[in-house]
C-alpha cells in the first residue's frame, strides 16, 4: 500500500526523451541566436502579414528590447530545463540560467552607458 500523497509535494520527475531534449536544445540556441542578432542588430524587420504587400518595417527601440528579453528568458529556461534533464544541482541551473542572461544585460547596458 502506497502513501497517500502530501499536498504540494513534487512528482518524481521523469528524464526527458531524446527527441524532447534534442528539440528543447534547439529552442534554446535558436533564441540565443535570435536575441543577439536582434541585440546586435539593434533592431528587427517585422513584416505586417503573410501575403501583405506592405514592406517590412524595422523595429528598435524599447520593442525590439521586449523582443530579446522574451528571447534571452526563453533560452535561460531552455538551459534550467536541459540541465534539470540531466539531473544537475539546482546551483547549476541557476548558474546556467545566469551565464544566458547576464552578458546581454551587461551589453545592453554599457551600450546605453556610452551612448
Amino acid at each position: 500500500m502506497e502513501a497517500p500523497e502530501q499536498p504540494g509535494a513534487e512528482a518524481p520527475s521523469k528524464s526527458l526523451s531524446t527527441p524532447a531534449l534534442i528539440s528543447l536544445l534547439a529552442l534554446t540556441l535558436l533564441g540565443l541566436i535570435g536575441g543577439w542578432m536582434v541585440l546586435l542588430m539593434g533592431g528587427f524587420y517585422s513584416k505586417p502579414g503573410k501575403f501583405s504587400h506592405q514592406p517590412a518595417t524595422f523595429v528598435s527601440g524599447p520593442m525590439a528590447l521586449v523582443m530579446v528579453t522574451i528571447e534571452f528568458a526563453m533560452s535561460a529556461i531552455g538551459v534550467a530545463s536541459v540541465l534539470q534533464a540531466w539531473r544537475c544541482s539546482k546551483a547549476w541551473q541557476w548558474f546556467g540560467s545566469c551565464a544566458v542572461l547576464l552578458p546581454p544585460l551587461v551589453f545592453v547596458l554599457l551600450g546605453w552607458y556610452q551612448s
